[in-house]
């Protein structure tokens, strides 16, 4: 009893017990434990997606890096689950509002072994735990506030979303604590041990052991509720009272914890349970119990470094979601995706890009031959990366290529090295190779900055729902944007070629493609933003209401249309045709994330902040650039004539 009263005060107050000491495991664990444990299908924002991703979420979220020091996000999840007091010095938490800290009362500085410079943006737990009350009382009343629709400041909004992560955080250090030993937990009373059919010698027990065992007490509870002094009660009722009371704390505390990993039902709606909460599922499913004991079983095989027995296990808990999910589509595809992450392909294609854009740069500089066909080898590497990339997405989602921001900037960017590529087919010069090569590369990353908002998988909002019109009105749209970006993009070429006075014959060959890029762009943008108007209609009853989104589009059109009417009719020349091109990319970052950022009208699914500060930075860049490049134009002309 005496040792059971210390026990239970430390479950109340430690977010999870200790696990094996870490130095004991084994450093780095095989490729096919982790493989298989990514692969293990959960529920997670309404998706069923792989553990994989799960994990590179999760540390995207916490710390805003896919990865955390050589350790893959995989890597490092398991260690949270598995053994979470060993990540308490994990540098995990990113605050990008160092304000937020002095109203915790901890230091803005974190000094780490090994390193010149303290820590100002990423904390471990340690470090924050003296501020964790602060936090909270903070996170409490912005939430409160949110509530009340009140504007928050940016530390109130700091607050609310460091205080999810360290909750979160917690939370999933503790879904496996039911498979640790419990600490301290030792059991010498003879009658205890024959009623929980434990020996005296029974090495660290779980409350996975005794969660079935300790029924075995009940009328020794019983019998000791009857007897009103409880002074009057026997070493082995006050025992087993104490054992009941800890177990029943235990289990409040493991309840509907966030690793939602075992479906709870065979079929109909997509339930699923954390392990501890499908250990003690209401209808004593014994499939779902041993299932839960399985992936109990794994965590311990983890801890102990059993590689084998931990595939196995994963396996087993894998074939059971699987086998209950057989008509859930992503049960079955999770394994894919875990492998899809694995790959990596777009980061594979930002590297051939980089190579590609490089060679193609230098055969423009030098006009070396050999350089341009060099730089086709990484292209056409980082192009099939690209594609496969974007039919892999498709695929897993059952959707075409849009149905995100994250997804337009994947699939504008293979659009526009199309055109690029067609381009280099009939001039064979480098250029259509290197702006092709610095717009795919461009967007890769920009895409990157939407990922870091989370899924990107996400099923699409219920307006979207439609892939007949997801691969007419969105692609159409899209293509568009493609189509007037890139004649922009040679736009800021012909102005940069002008201004150093290059020959007409170059100018001419950068003239023919932005023009005709420019009416690619126009003829998709117009079918684009006529076909979304009869989607329009259908969904919501008229053809155009003036949404922020469709006069983005209409934007581009009316634009890309003055430009060319202003050439026909000799208003403007090659010079105006350049700086009309740079001004529609300026459009279409208008259509494309501004009105997005306003968070109103029927389109606004897409609003994010991602990017908000790039965005008006590169509106800025756009201006000077052609405030600069006009400038510099006329000064260099007037040398010229006074010449």
């Amino acid at each position: 009893m005496k040792a059971l009263i210390p026990l239970l005060v430390f479950l109340l107050c430690s977010p999870f017990a200790r696990g094996q000491d870490p130095e004991e495991l084994e450093a780095s664990p095989p490729a096919e434990a982790v493989e298989a444990l990514g692969d293990l299908p959960v529920l997670y924002n309404g998706r069923v997606m792989p553990l994989d991703t799960f994990a590179r979420l999760h540390l995207l979220q916490f710390s805003g890096r896919k990865s955390y020091e050589g350790e893959s996000a995989m890597e490092w999840m398991a260690r949270l689950l598995f053994d979470p007091h060993g990540t308490e010095d994990d540098l995990v938490f990113l605050i990008d509002h160092p304000e937020l800290l002095d109203h915790m009362e901890v230091d803005r500085k974190l000094q780490v072994e090994g390193e010149r410079k303290p820590s100002t943006r990423r904390f471990n737990l340690e470090h924050l735990r003296p501020g964790l009350m602060k936090l909270e009382e903070l996170a409490m009343r912005a939430r409160e506030r949110d509530q009340n629709e009140e504007e928050l400041g940016k530390v109130e909004q700091e607050a609310m979303r460091v205080y999810s992560n360290v909750l979160t955080y917690r939370m999933l250090g503790q879904v496996f604590a039911y498979a640790r030993p419990l600490p301290g937990l030792k059991i010498e009373n003879p009658e205890i041990l024959e009623l929980l059919n434990l020996s005296e010698d029974a090495g660290p027990l779980t409350y996975m052991d005794l969660g079935d065992r300790v029924g075995n007490l009940s009328q020794m509870i019983q019998d000791a509720q009857a007897i009103d002094d409880p002074e009057q009660w026997t070493e082995a009722q006050r025992t087993a009272f104490a054992l009941a009371s800890m177990m029943f704390t235990f289990s409040q505390n493991l309840s509907d914890l966030p690793l939602k990993l075992l479906p709870a039902a065979p079929h109909g709606e997509q339930t699923w349970l954390a392990p501890f909460d499908a250990l003690h599922n209401s209808d004593q499913d014994r499939q779902l119990i041993r299932a839960a004991r399985n992936a109990g079983e794994l965590a311990q095989a983890w801890s102990a470094g059993d590689w084998d027995e931990v595939t196995q296990k994963a396996e087993a808990v894998s074939a059971f979601s699987q086998g209950r999910m057989d008509h859930v589509r992503e049960a079955k595809l999770a394994p894919l995706e875990a492998d899809f992450n694995q790959v990596n392909p777009f980061g594979k294609a930002k590297v051939g890009y980089l190579l590609a854009f490089l060679l193609s740069l230098g055969a423009l500089v030098s006009g070396n031959r050999a350089l341009r066909l060099a730089a086709w080898v990484p292209l056409a590497i980082a192009l099939v990366m690209h594609v496969g990339g974007i039919a892999v997405r498709v695929y897993l989602t059952a959707r075409p290529p849009v149905t995100n921001l994250y997804g337009t900037f994947l699939f504008v960017g293979l659009i526009c090295l199309l055109l690029a590529l067609l381009v280099e087919g009939f001039q064979k010069n480098a250029l259509g190779l290197f702006a092709g090569s610095f717009i795919a590369l461009t967007f890769l990353f920009i895409a990157d900055r939407f990922a870091a908002e989370g899924d990107t998988l996400h099923k699409v909002v219920a307006v979207l729902a439609s892939n007949f019109w997801l691969s007419t009105h969105v692609i159409a749209v899209t293509t568009g944007y493609a189509g007037v970006w890139i004649a922009g993009v040679f736009g800021h070429i012909w102005l940069v070629c002008r201004l150093l006075d290059k020959p007409k014959s170059m100018l001419e060959q950068v003239r023919l493609p932005m023009e005709g890029l420019l009416g690619f762009g126009l003829t998709f943008a117009f079918l684009g933003t006529m076909l979304g108007g009869v989607w329009a209609d259908q969904s919501w009853g008229r053809f155009w209401g003036w949404d922020p989104k469709e006069n983005g589009a209409l934007l581009i059109v009316l634009w890309t249309a003055a430009i060319y009417h202003a050439r026909v009719a000799g208003m403007i020349r090659e010079k105006g045709m350049a700086v009309g091109t740079v001004i529609g990319c300026i459009m279409v970052m208008l259509a494309w994330l501004g009105v997005n950022l306003l968070g109103v009208g029927l389109h606004s699914y897409g609003f994010t902040n991602a990017m908000l500060a790039l965005f008006f930075g590169y509106i800025a860049f756009e201006l000077t650039f052609l405030a600069v490049m006009l400038i510099l134009i006329r000064l260099r002309d007037i040398q010229r004539l006074n010449a």
